[in-house]
């Protein structure tokens, strides 16, 4: 516990001092603005367990899962090497997740 708390602290920095960005390629349905997006390493469902970019994370059974082709979809759309961002409540539990595509960088245009 005392490992994962430094790097929840660390990602929680980041994302506050990241620049807001916006992309064109997202659906209506996704946050305005997207801070800080992560990699997914592995997920286990059955566990409700996600490692995002080296970092072990809780999923929450009702963890909303947005992807790029409908607004809500389950936790079985998510796959290692997906982009993806989330919201997380709880300290290291996330109650919402949005895939992003491969392709996505970070852009400051308004969609």
């Amino acid at each position: 516990m005392k490992t994962i708390l430094p790097r929840i602290m660390i990602l929680l920095c980041l994302a506050v001092l990241s620049l807001p960005a916006q992309s064109r390629e997202l659906p209506s349905y996704y946050p305005d603005q997207i801070y800080r997006w992560f990699t997914i390493d592995s997920i286990s469902i059955k566990e409700l367990k996600i490692i995002l970019n080296d970092m072990p994370m809780n999923l929450s059974p009702n963890t909303r899962v947005h992807s790029l082709n409908t607004e809500f979809s389950s936790l079985h759309a998510l796959k290692p090497g997906m982009k993806v961002f989330f919201s997380a409540t709880g300290g290291n539990t996330i109650n919402e997740i949005w895939i992003l595509p491969d392709s996505y960088k970070h852009h400051f245009n308004k969609r």
